[in-house]
């Protein structure tokens, strides 16, 4: 078993309710937040009515830490497209509240995409990343990543000072899925860092993602940038891209800035 499915595994314990554990080998520093809210989309994604989710919003109200865990899923409604659905981890306190929506993704209709695919070139003309994670890390140790040339050797992203941070992702052992993308969502070192050029920790407070199309590639372009800092908190935005240029997620979260 893969290790993501292993430590997102989830048993009944009742009417929408599921009990599992967080592990230590998704952590910086702590466990990231990207793997506790994949956590929440399996219970989730068990609870729900639709196959295909869709968005969904995780508002981390403590840290969590390794240990067991409890899962409380309410169906708010279900209408004839879309069931929206709420979802409580539990610790020995609350450690996330999640709202989200699922549905069907259509395969017909029309399409816009304004926005673009950043020019970073393909996986195989790109570098492994050499710098160190100001922590110590077990979350970088589940990926392979490539940095493009010219960005920082740890952060990846676009290089010259830019707020910009990302590069090319898989699995070690495992295909992205539906599954995986708000890990995948939140798994780049904090693009502000690049342009501050300082370390520290950036706790996630609220993390959004968006599903807009099917993973099917090998690997995909997790990008991320930082439009503003203010106040000792900074917005993230993130794009998840497949090698064919489709895009397959959106994110953006809101984050706490403690600078070294």
């Amino acid at each position: 078993m893969a290790a993501l499915d292993d430590d997102t595994r989830l048993e009944p314990d009742g009417p929408n309710q599921w009990r599992g554990a967080v592990t230590d080998r998704w952590s910086i520093v702590g466990p990231n937040g990207g793997y506790v809210a994949t956590l929440i989309t399996r219970a989730l994604m068990a609870a729900s009515p639709f196959p295909d989710p869709l968005a969904m919003t995780v508002h981390f109200v403590a840290p969590a830490a390794p240990g067991p865990v409890t899962v409380e899923v309410e169906v708010l409604r279900t209408g004839r497209a879309h069931a929206t659905l709420s979802a409580r981890l539990h610790q020995e306190n609350l450690v996330a509240v999640a709202l989200s929506t699922f549905g069907r993704q259509r395969a017909d209709g029309s399409e816009l995409l304004t926005a673009t695919m950043p020019n970073v070139p393909p996986p195989e003309q790109c570098l492994v990343p050499t710098g160190e994670p100001a922590f110590v890390t077990t979350f970088r140790d589940r990926f392979e990543n490539r940095v493009p040339p010219g960005g920082d050797p740890n952060f990846g992203g676009a290089g010259n000072g830019l707020p910009v941070s990302g590069g090319w992702k898989r699995l070690w052992d495992r295909e992205l899925d539906d599954l995986a993308i708000p890990l995948f969502m939140d798994s780049a070192p904090p693009s502000i860092w690049a342009a501050t050029g300082r370390g520290g920790a950036a706790p996630t407070v609220e993390l959004t993602v968006h599903w807009r199309s099917k993973p099917h590639t090998r690997w995909h372009l997790a990008w991320f940038n930082t439009p503003s800092l203010r106040g000792g908190y900074f917005v993230e935005n993130g794009e998840l891209w497949g090698e064919d240029g489709q895009l397959v997620a959106e994110s953006r979260q809101l984050a706490r800035s403690i600078e070294n």
